[in-house]
């Protein structure tokens, strides 16, 4: 919240149950969102597409998600939603994000925490999707944006 609070962002509220939260600096041209997962990705496509307000469609405007766990398209809805694995693989393949940092959790061989990796190469965080590696696990992504 401090992050955002630096950029004058408001919290709006949250979509998809109560999951995914939504905030907004509009003097720094940002919306961001939180906990975007394969699950709860038709919410996060109406957000781009401006169903919850026109803010995410601008040309200049930064979307930024916080903690996503979005591994490819092929892995998003049901098989037969074809038209929404489609807008997947635009906006998640094929959406141009670039990892802003990763912050990975260390464990021993017995499971236990040893500690965190942070890192800020964008490969670093894998695959090039919107959450990691491909794994559906997320890898434990902090944030990245697209657009601005």
């Amino acid at each position: 919240e401090e992050l955002l609070a630096s950029f004058g962002a408001t919290f709006l509220g949250t979509i998809d149950v109560g999951q995914m939260g939504v905030w907004s600096a509009p003097s720094a041209e940002l919306t961001a969102v939180g906990f975007v997962a394969d699950l709860s990705f038709s919410a996060f496509a109406r957000l781009a597409r401006g169903e919850y307000g026109g803010a995410p469609t601008r040309a200049r405007h930064t979307l930024l998600l916080l903690n996503p766990r979005l591994s490819a398209a092929a892995n998003i809805g049901q098989p037969w939603e074809r038209a929404l694995r489609r807008e997947a693989a635009a906006l998640v393949d094929e959406g141009g994000w670039r990892w802003v940092y990763a912050a990975r959790a260390l464990a021993q061989p017995d499971g236990s925490h040893l500690g965190t990796l942070v890192s800020t190469c964008a490969h670093a965080a894998g695959g090039g999707h919107a959450g990691g590696d491909g794994s559906g696990s997320g890898g434990g992504v902090a944030g990245e944006t697209r657009g601005g």
